[in-house]
């Protein structure tokens, strides 16, 4: 298949489309409870990672400073073999990043890509370098409930981290880039 810039954009659209569905569909279910959590129990996260589905891969949520840096550590646990997660953030309710990253030798990801992903056919898992990490930054109180980390959001965070290099707030940054990025 020849890719055109139309032919791109039309997939890229296609794979939001189907990303955003994905993330907010049902489903139960979780990530690796052995986690580390924080001690209380009333902010909760169901996550999804999702570029193909990312089984068995590293998550990490960071606390988020005003200029956003990562800080300190909240949980860390896996995804399971559907690429989901839930982590327990206790009584924190400021902005955070949540960053989903490639474990040599234990993650897989499910070939996305109808014409193939290399050596491995649609619908089929392949290996990624540890080098691979999606993130997406979340406002603080928005999205606690559900949360999707693709590379749009990925996207996303960096453009938000260039807006507040440029002088916006952390949170105008995240929402700017949150509508620039859907806008695509």
């Amino acid at each position: 298949m020849q890719w055109t810039p139309r032919k791109f954009r039309l997939a890229l659209l296609a794979a939001a489309v189907t990303t955003v569905l994905t993330g907010c569909g049902g489903g139960g279910g979780g990530g690796d409870d052995s986690g580390t959590h924080a001690a209380s129990s009333t902010t909760t996260i169901e996550g999804r990672a999702v570029k193909g589905t990312l089984k068995n891969a590293d998550v990490r949520i960071y606390a988020l400073s005003g200029s956003a840096e990562r800080g300190a550590l909240l949980w860390r646990g896996t995804t399971d073999s559907r690429g989901q997660f839930t982590a327990d953030l206790g009584s924190y309710s400021g902005q955070y990043e949540i960053v989903v990253a490639a474990v040599t030798g234990q993650t897989r990801m499910s070939c996305d890509r109808p014409d193939g992903c290399g050596s491995a056919a649609f619908g089929e898992d392949l290996s990624l370098s540890a080098a691979f990490e999606l993130n997406a930054m979340v406002q603080a109180g928005t999205n606690a409930g559900s949360v999707a980390v693709t590379p749009w959001t990925a996207m996303a965070a960096a453009r938000a981290r260039q807006l507040v290099q440029d002088g916006e707030s952390l949170s105008e940054a995240v929402e700017a880039a949150r509508s620039e990025t859907s806008a695509i």
